[in-house]
């Protein structure tokens, strides 16, 4: 049997040392990815939302290129600038109604009536006793880290919004060259079975953000209507913006300062009921989404387990931040897909459940003869009886 392309670099193993030698590249491969994305968090995010909008946005342009004969270059600038003007004018028409909303409240409420209204507070009693000046000398240096840190999140935002449209162009343009050559470089012993399982990961993850749209869809439908309901201004706009954060898990909890805010300025005089309605109303949605949504859409599309899902949100913003969160599902989806190919079964081979091993099934057979009808023993000719 010729060797293979593996075999010409390494000595010769027998199969329980391949076995464990592909155990052990799993492991490996997963603790790479993770100190990948520990080291590099803060360049790679930009790249992986890039890369994950050029993923979203392929099949479209793919269609468009092979069905209506238009240039892949035409398709994918046109396409992001619309979606770049789209976004600009969703955040222009928010910072407008952000700001209106802030010149509404400070006329409503001068510095002294805001004085007089927390005056009687019990927590100033407590702060007027407290040294001001040396307490302020204290924190100083930590008052200045906090600023500092705000300022470098900002940039970074800015950045960030800058090079995701940027990545997403070349990512788009190029992605089926990516993908023929990454195709074509595989090892050609190993290849199907690697395109095999890739196939499954794409399947996964592309189900995962099809249910991830549906989801979003829904909740932001949910929200906008509950903000309706309860007499939030805006609640519409601020419903599709929760959809559109909500795309990463957890984000959209950035729009309900914004409602509650609203709510406080439409009655600034018995604001305790629509301040705590704007807010009961998000969070009777996430509850809806995480108990009923999530288990019945993302979880089954995706092929993971709803606990499994939200550990593994979990685990990727403790490990990577956002990157961690944008990546969690993909990876948890790849590592299920390794795990049934090669993990699983070697566990089952340990564990008993997998071939017979030479000896279990020599005694079987020797068990089976002595069990056997004499009579169907062959004659001297070689007949039965």
């Amino acid at each position: 049997m010729p060797s293979s392309s593996v075999e010409r670099y390494l000595p010769p193993l027998n199969e329980r040392t391949r076995r464990w030698l592909r155990f052990l590249g799993v492991i490996a491969g997963a603790w790479l990815i993770v100190w990948i994305l520990t080291g590099l968090s803060t360049v790679l995010t930009p790249v992986v939302a890039a890369l994950a909008l050029a993923y979203i946005l392929n099949p479209a342009v793919t269609w468009l290129e092979e069905k209506h004969q238009i240039a892949r270059l035409t398709s994918v600038a046109t396409g992001l600038v619309i979606i770049s003007l789209l976004v600009a004018f969703g955040l222009l028409i928010g910072g407008v109604q952000l700001f209106a909303l802030i010149t509404q409240f400070l006329d409503q409420k001068s510095w002294e009536d805001i004085q007089a209204q927390v005056a009687g507070w019990p927590l100033l009693n407590q702060i007027e006793s407290v040294d001001l000046p040396g307490l302020a000398q204290g924190y100083g240096a930590h008052a200045v880290g906090v600023v500092g840190g705000f300022l470098g999140s900002a940039s970074y935002f800015a950045t960030a919004i800058v090079l995701i449209p940027l990545y997403t162009f070349f990512f788009l343009l190029e992605f089926n060259h990516i993908v023929a050559v990454v195709h074509d470089h595989l090892p050609a012993e190993y290849r199907p079975t690697i395109v095999r399982i890739v196939t499954t990961i794409d399947r996964s993850i592309a189900a995962f953000f099809r249910g991830r749209v549906v989801v979003c869809s829904i909740i932001g439908f949910l929200t906008g209507l509950g903000w309706l309901i309860v007499g939030v201004k805006h609640s519409l706009l601020l419903g599709a913006s929760a959809a559109v954060l909500n795309l990463v898990p957890f984000m959209s909890i950035a729009v309900v300062p914004v409602a509650m805010l609203i709510a406080y300025s439409a009655h600034p005089e018995a604001w305790l009921w629509p301040v705590t309605a704007a807010a009961a109303v998000y969070f009777i949605v996430q509850a809806i989404e995480s108990f009923i949504l999530t288990p019945t859409i993302e979880s089954k599309s995706s092929g993971l387990h709803p606990v499994t899902t939200v550990i593994a949100l979990l685990v990727g913003a403790q490990v990577a931040g956002l990157l961690g969160m944008l990546l969690a599902i993909p990876i948890a989806s790849t590592l299920k897909s390794l795990g049934s190919e090669y993990v699983l079964p070697e566990i089952r081979r340990i564990a008993g459940h997998g071939e017979r091993s030479e000896p279990e099934a020599a005694g079987d057979d020797a068990a089976d003869s002595a069990d056997a009808d004499p009579s169907d023993a062959p004659d001297e000719n070689g007949k039965t009886a």
